[in-house]
């Protein structure tokens, strides 16, 4: 059964790796879209304010794109990543009940073409729940390396796991799109 478990917490760690490299990256490459997305959510501050905001931002998703993967600092990349996805699993469910609807998500980079919605808050509600499933994982014990067959079924899986994440994204995207 650790094998299971590991092999699940090592994909996780692995999409997470990816998930918020990616995050990270298109904000760093985006950073005056990045400011409309603050100011759709309601975030009206001055620009070196927004700016120093986005830094942040982009550091605690780079600190998890960094500590998620070494056995070491996996469970800090865990619990960061938890506490990050739970805040803007909020902010984004905030936005959904009490403000407009139709403004785009934001989720991940300004990339996708997502709408704030059920979707959004369901695919980050998932998403903490792999999360908090390999954080207890890291607490029990540490990772260990199972030999090569079993690194390229984690990266094999991984790679599934991120196929899945981006047509499921452009599946919502389009029905949102033609109103489905």
């Amino acid at each position: 059964m650790d094998i299971a478990i590991d092999t699940i917490s090592n994909v996780v760690a692995l999409f997470f790796f990816w998930l918020f490299g990616n995050a990270a990256y298109h904000k760093i490459t985006n950073i005056s879209e990045q400011h409309s997305v603050l100011t759709m959510y309601g975030v009206i501050l001055p620009i070196n304010i927004a700016t120093t905001l986005l830094v942040i931002i982009i550091g605690i998703e780079t600190t998890i794109t960094v500590t998620i993967l070494p056995a070491s600092t996996r469970l800090y990349g865990f619990v960061l990543a938890c506490m990050t996805l739970v805040a803007y699993t909020t902010i984004i469910a905030f936005q959904f009940i009490f403000k407009k609807k139709t403004h785009p998500c934001g989720c991940g980079s300004t990339a996708t073409v997502i709408k704030v919605g059920w979707y959004s808050i369901l695919r980050n509600i998932v998403l903490v729940s792999l999360c908090l499933l390999s954080l207890f994982n890291s607490f029990s014990h540490e990772n260990v390396f199972y030999g090569y067959d079993y690194l390229l079924l984690t990266v094999t899986v991984t790679i599934l796991v991120i196929i899945f994440y981006l047509s499921m994204d452009k599946l919502v995207s389009i029905k949102q799109l033609y109103h489905i």
